[in-house]
């Protein structure tokens, strides 16, 4: 009886443990795709201001390709996904006056779960957000 109540408590504790080290994995890849958020918004702005005829991008594998800094360029260059989060940048407008394309949202959706980190033109990123949900 003492040797099945100790068997059960210790595989309850290796559970909890795997629960516990489950969520900080998750918590891991959310922190990872606020960080690449924030350095696409980098490259967004500086791909604008080296082309400041076409102003922002839509294109992922053309901004990763001009971001030599950007350490995540080869990885979502391939697949757009990175850490558990799929990338894509929209809002892009079609500008048929010759100017600058001057708005983007940069979404970041996870391959599981919830929790999508949104990015725009003004810098800002955000999560858990209902606009940033509703993408």
């Amino acid at each position: 009886m003492k040797i099945c109540f100790a068997f059960v408590v210790v595989v309850g504790v290796i559970a909890a443990i795997a629960y516990y080290l489950h969520g900080s994995y998750l918590l891991g890849q959310f922190d990872f795709a606020i960080a690449t958020t924030h350095e696409l918004v980098a490259a967004e702005t500086n791909f604008a201001k080296a082309h400041p005829d076409r102003g922002y991008t839509c294109d992922l594998s053309q901004l990763t390709k001009e971001s030599a800094q950007f350490e995540g360029a080869q990885t979502l260059n391939r697949s757009g996904q990175r850490s558990g989060y799929s990338f894509v940048i929209n809002g892009c407008e079609k500008r048929t006056d010759g100017k600058p394309n001057i708005t983007y949202e940069i979404i970041a959706r996870p391959l599981r779960g919830s929790g999508n980190v949104c990015a725009d033109q003004t810098g800002r990123v955000w999560f858990y957000d209902a606009k940033c949900d509703q993408e």
